[in-house]
């Protein structure tokens, strides 16, 4: 489209083209601007012509052919026994459409007489003709559509909860797997009933006009009623039984989380509603959170599998790449994604799994996840939602509301409506609140700044790093100035993550949620430790923060995780660039351990 604006530099009104150079959305609206089939259509992934399975025992698409992404020579490829395709796989992965041969697909489909071949048509490309943007010049949907990550991640970490929790572990399921010739210790088994226990229809079923039926024992066993069979389902390898589940529900309640993630320590495998948040959702698996609630309680080769995609998630949710990551990375991807189909049942091989394939192919195009993630985009509109009171009038009522909102704000913010001491909290004045006392907590905790005398032996480790600092031997013990300003809370700046990271010593917490003072030392060895106080000193013209650290004991690494005994060992002195983020951590038993190392 062609637009008038205004420009400033030059003075004048200028004509200028708006291009759509990238768009992103979920499966359900690719569908539907793109004019593709849904995603429960035996084609339905939007990147290549992979043909799902349609299950009818588990009224579902099922996609199976993760084998086709493999290597040529990997020894998957063979295997005829444990996935869903009981033969060797030769085929190589599902290509996609060209640009023009899906116009001429759209084209050719509009052309169609009736709806019974445009249908028989539409489930061989699973394109419905044209659709809005192809109008564009410049159009091209390979190279400017990219893969909704945070839905990806969301559901198919939600999917696997689920499986394993027991809330989708259904008959169907294990019949399915039946049918497939898979996990045949797993299939439903039939069991008669007990005798006094017969089957009753609950009142609401009964039919009001049935005439009652006169009681009558039976003598022997011929003359009693037919005892009817139920399906039991046994115990899977994937699966929690309810001893298991309080284990994974008391680990999830011991974990003690840094600022900045969206939920707190709660029985997550039992009331799933604690893990509402997409993002928190991400977090409770890229933080190996879920790993180690869950170590030790699944199948051997599940609980391997399980950690390797759990592995391949947090390296996709990575902020920055370089470019030779990239290669590895999708090949990891496409393995993990295998075993799963291979280790897990068949009801999770859906489109959302599907799609982990495609994620990294396209970080060399569009940038890592981490630059088009869409949880702002969905806060922002579930707020925006959220203002309307008038269904006919939806856009003056929103910006209405804002209106309000922003005045509110402001007047709570600058002092002029003064808070009222009430137990009532509605939003606007729990904003207020968190946003004020973060300040006057960081400002209070600056101006009671208290000045410290180091010892001898902290001041010979100082002198020590300022001499590799400054590359420069000549620095004596009296250069160092012993005063430093003992200060409780600090902040650094990530780079890669592009945000300031908090610090607190463990006596000063602003928040009670929180937990900053988990961490552990980069040079030259991991020592995990408590941050015990923090100090700030000026040594020539710069100011350097320092961190005195409670140590633990040495270490022991068990797979993704490390831990000690949960005790202090002694104290070490380094600075502030030198130690890790604050670690989420958990204590069972003896021991405390730590998990996103």
């Amino acid at each position: 489209m062609e637009s008038k604006m205004y420009d400033s530099h030059k003075e004048a009104p200028v004509t200028v083209k708006i291009a759509l150079l990238q768009y992103l959305c979920d499966i359900s609206a690719f569908s539907k601007l793109l004019h593709l089939s849904g995603q429960a259509a035996l084609r339905s992934c939007v990147f290549c012509k992979e043909d799902g399975v349609r299950s009818n025992t588990l009224n579902k698409t099922l996609h199976v052919c993760n084998r086709q992404f493999l290597p040529a020579d990997s020894p998957l490829r063979l295997d005829n026994k444990s996935f869903a395709i009981k033969s060797a796989i030769n085929s190589t992965r599902p290509e996609s459409f060209t640009n023009e041969k899906e116009m001429a697909a759209r084209r050719e489909f509009d052309q169609k007489p009736n709806k019974n071949q445009k249908t028989n048509f539409q489930k061989q490309t699973d394109v419905k003709g044209i659709h809005p943007l192809t109008s564009l010049p410049y159009f091209d949907r390979l190279k400017q559509m990219q893969t909704d990550g945070m839905h990806t991640i969301s559901d198919v970490i939600s999917n696997i909860l689920d499986l394993i929790s027991g809330k989708t572990d259904t008959i169907k399921v294990r019949n399915c797997e039946k049918q497939y010739q898979r996990f045949e210790e797993t299939w439903p088994n039939m069991k008669r009933k007990a005798p006094d226990a017969p089957c009753v229809n609950p009142p609401k079923q009964r039919k009001k006009t049935q005439p009652p039926k006169t009681k009558s024992t039976p003598t022997s066993l011929e003359e009693s009623p037919t005892i009817p069979e139920a399906l039991t389902i046994p115990e899977a390898p994937w699966s929690l039984s309810k001893f298991k589940i309080k284990v994974a529900d008391k680990r999830a309640s011991s974990i003690e989380y840094p600022k900045g993630f969206d939920y707190t320590p709660a029985d997550h495998f039992t009331r799933q509603l604690t893990l509402r948040t997409m993002h928190g959702k991400q977090q409770f698996v890229t933080y190996n959170v879920a790993a180690w609630c869950l170590r030790g309680l699944l199948g051997h080769q599940q609980e391997q599998t399980l950690f390797q995609l759990f592995t391949v998630l947090s390296r996709l949710v990575k902020p920055t790449f370089m470019k030779d990551e990239i290669p590895p990375l999708i090949a990891d991807t496409h393995l993990a994604v295998t075993l799963l189909e291979r280790d897990f049942p068949l009801t999770l091989q859906n489109l959302t799994t599907h799609l982990l394939h495609h994620i990294p192919e396209g970080y060399n195009d569009f940038g890592p996840l981490y630059d088009r993630w869409l949880y702002p985009l969905e806060r922002a509109n579930s707020w925006i939602t959220r203002q309307i009171v008038q269904h006919g009038h939806e856009e003056s009522t929103v910006m209405q509301t804002y209106r309000i909102y922003d005045w509110s704000v402001f007047n709570l913010l600058s002092g002029t409506v003064k808070q009222e001491t009430t137990d009532r909290q509605t939003s606007l004045r729990r904003i207020v609140k968190k946003i004020c006392n973060s300040e006057e907590d960081l400002l209070k905790t600056n101006q009671h700044s208290s000045k410290t005398m180091l010892p001898t032996d902290h001041i010979k480790i100082i002198k020590e790093k300022y001499c590799k600092i400054f590359s420069n031997s000549d620095i004596e013990m009296c250069d160092i100035d012993p005063v430093v300003e003992s200060i409780q809370t600090t902040t650094r700046y990530d780079k890669t993550k592009r945000k300031d990271i908090f610090f607190a010593t463990d006596s000063h917490q602003i928040s009670a949620r929180s937990c900053d003072f988990i961490i552990h030392t980069r040079d030259p060895s991991k020592v995990f430790g408590k941050i015990k106080k923090l100090y700030r000193h000026s040594f020539r013209n710069n100011v350097y923060t320092w961190v005195l650290l409670d140590r633990f004991p040495l270490a022991e690494q068990c797979g993704l995780f490390w831990f000690s005994e949960n005790k202090t060992l002694m104290t070490n002195l380094c600075l502030l660039s030198d130690i890790s983020d604050p670690l989420v951590s958990a204590v069972e038993e003896d021991n405390r351990w730590f998990l996103n190392v």
